[in-house]
């Protein structure tokens, strides 16, 4: 039987693990996170590219406004993580945490994600490295049940 012949007969589930972070604000935490799958890892891949299009449309839109546009353009960049000082490789990270987080820690929206890993960068990083660990460990494959009535040895 080959790799995919058996892989099409088996149903996967994602793969899911709690991550526990020490003394976080003051108590443990325990944070629920999410291995990615591929449409996901598109996702990331696309943040940074997306990012300057989405930028380029934040600055049109602002002008459009009038008033002191570089300023709001900036406030409203940043709190997208998007800024202009904001390294492409951390927006991937910002994407990762983002679809790799569930509940009960998933945030709302990229501000929530952008907020944590500027006020807790070391959780951050270890929340973003583990769901990458995880995904690198695939779907976990579904165990048959057993029959009913089978004897106990």
């Amino acid at each position: 039987m080959s790799f995919y012949d058996d892989m099409r007969k088996r149903q996967y589930e994602e793969r899911r693990d709690i991550v526990a972070l020490k003394a976080f604000e003051g108590e443990d935490l325990e944070y629920h996170i999410r291995a990615l799958n591929a449409e996901d890892l598109a996702r990331v891949e696309n943040e940074a590219s997306l990012s300057k299009s989405v930028s380029s449309i934040v600055d049109v839109a602002a002008a459009a406004i009038g008033g002191d546009e570089e300023a709001r353009t900036q406030v409203v960049k940043e709190l997208l993580g998007m800024g202009e000082k904001v390294p492409a490789q951390l927006i991937r990270e910002y994407a990762i945490v983002q679809y790799g987080s569930i509940a009960p820690n998933e945030p709302k929206n990229r501000q929530d994600v952008v907020k944590f890993a500027r006020v807790h960068p070391i959780e951050f990083k270890i929340i973003m490295r583990a769901i990458l660990e995880l995904t690198g460990k695939g779907a976990v494959a579904k165990k048959k049940p057993e029959a009913s009535g089978a004897k106990e040895k």
